[in-house]
């Protein structure tokens, strides 16, 4: 199962993975004299959420005080101490699992994810270890996809903090309210003027922000959320390239074919063999 693609001056899918095995789950109560020294785990990679009190950790040579809604992330082999603030002793989820990376690429942009982040939803961040938390005891069929899932939902929320974390948080709000309206109706021709109006930026300054925010020019990024979504009605069986075309908004089959071919290195006619 693939984490959601972050951009910002990368490739897609550059933080691409699946969990494999999951080790373990569960909720610490709060404890004053709770700590770890040089801990470690060479297979395994370890989040967590702060749910209230302090900690501090101790990793890769830097000190990190731990507050409530904080969320943690340590690659497999990462060797760290912490100790729970024995005056206000915090309570803590956390989750061990295995974390295989799609390409090289990913790996090394996963490994770089920050090691302590503070998610600006943290109810969600809660919400979703504490579904964790209940799937993994229960042990019910299916359990296994359903703490897969809560886990890379947990890594793709830390996924975005270090992507917004680049960028102004104004700036960064106006461009995804595009960024949604394009999602919603990719089929409509948009004039890049008219998208920087939604957003009260001057054009210029909307195309350097929509580049550095996506990797990509607005045209860019248009067709390719077109071309993923006649993948995937290729792929269903259900229509011709010449309606796959049309329903995703290209008037002219030939450029569209052209176009499928760029983006993705096959003709689009292949998909329906």
């Amino acid at each position: 199962m693939a984490a959601p693609a972050a951009q910002s001056g990368t490739e897609t899918g550059s933080f691409d993975a699946s969990i494999g095995d999951i080790l373990f789950v569960y909720k610490r109560d709060a404890s004053a004299d709770w700590s770890i020294r040089d801990f470690s785990n060479a297979r395994y990679c370890v989040m967590g959420f702060s749910v209230f009190g302090k900690a501090t950790y101790t990793c890769n040579h830097r000190k990190y005080d731990i507050q409530p809604g904080a969320m943690l992330y340590f690659p497999a082999g990462t060797v760290r101490s912490a100790r729970s603030d024995p005056e206000e002793p915090w309570s803590f989820y956390t989750a061990g699992f295995e974390l295989n990376p799609a390409t090289p690429q990913a790996a090394v942009a996963l490994n770089s994810l920050p090691t302590v982040s503070y998610p600006h939803d943290g109810a969600e961040c809660e919400t979703l270890f504490d579904r964790l938390d209940h799937s993994w005891a229960a042990q019910e069929p299916g359990s296994e996809l359903l703490c897969r899932s809560l886990v890379l939902q947990l890594l793709h929320v830390i996924v975005q903090v270090q992507v917004q974390s680049r960028f102004p948080v104004a700036h960064r709000h106006r461009i995804q309210r595009v960024l949604h309206q394009l999602h919603r109706n990719y089929t409509h021709a948009y004039r890049v003027d008219e998208l920087a109006e939604i957003t009260g930026l001057s054009e210029s300054r909307f195309r350097v922000l929509f580049k550095e925010l996506t990797g990509l020019s607005v045209i860019q990024y248009i067709n390719k959320i077109r071309i993923n979504r006649a993948t995937s009605l290729l792929l269903s069986g259900e229509y011709n390239v010449t309606k796959v075309a049309e329903l995703v908004g290209f008037q002219d089959v030939y450029y569209f074919s052209r176009m499928f071919k760029q983006v993705t290195g096959t003709n689009p006619s292949s998909l329906l063999q």
